[in-house]
């Protein structure tokens, strides 16, 4: 993959912009064939995002497939619950530098995010922070960041971890 696409990508890589998504064959054991598919659909649809967060976090939403019945939610109260969650300011502003310390992490915090924005606040919502970003998070959600974190946390805190998880092992691999 990388000698193709000039980056590594374990499952896939995505450039909307050409209308085009590569992946290794075989395929490994968790296809990562609707999370590249998604980064195509959603900037051809709304437009392209210059929010890693959310480009990420939408296509690890539109994959929802990690392990357990809802994977984003309870792995992500599972994380909280271990202190091992990103600030959401940082998230927001350094999600690349924040996904080289653990991938893993942020691309599923980010699902986390992207879930609940879109669930809890709706479609028309999502597309305006889509193509405004989160620059304009305030004027979009009537929140700031750090009220959003604090409702979030608050929510995620709520959710039931997976009863039996192997984190070392999620940590090392993500999600297959």
């Amino acid at each position: 993959m990388k000698q193709m696409t000039g980056i590594r990508a374990q499952g896939g890589v995505a450039y909307p912009a050409h209308d085009i998504a590569f992946f290794p064959f075989p395929q490994p054991a968790a296809s990562s064939l609707k999370h590249e598919l998604f980064h195509v659909i959603a900037n051809q649809q709304w437009g392209y995002t210059y929010s890693r967060l959310l480009n990420e976090g939408s296509a690890v939403y539109a994959d929802d497939h990690c392990y357990v019945d809802n994977p984003i939610y309870s792995i992500n109260a599972l994380l909280l619950q271990d202190h091992l969650t990103f600030p959401m300011q940082d998230l927001v502003r350094n999600f690349d530098a924040l996904a080289v310390q653990s991938d893993v992490i942020a691309y599923l915090q980010a699902a986390g995010v992207f879930k609940y924005l879109y669930e809890k606040y709706g479609v028309e919502k999502m597309k305006l922070l889509w193509n405004a970003g989160f620059d304009q998070f305030e004027s979009i959600y009537g929140l700031s960041i750090e009220q959003f974190e604090k409702e979030w946390v608050t929510f995620i805190g709520s959710v039931p971890p997976p009863p039996v998880f192997d984190l070392e092992k999620f940590l090392k691999e993500g999600c297959g």
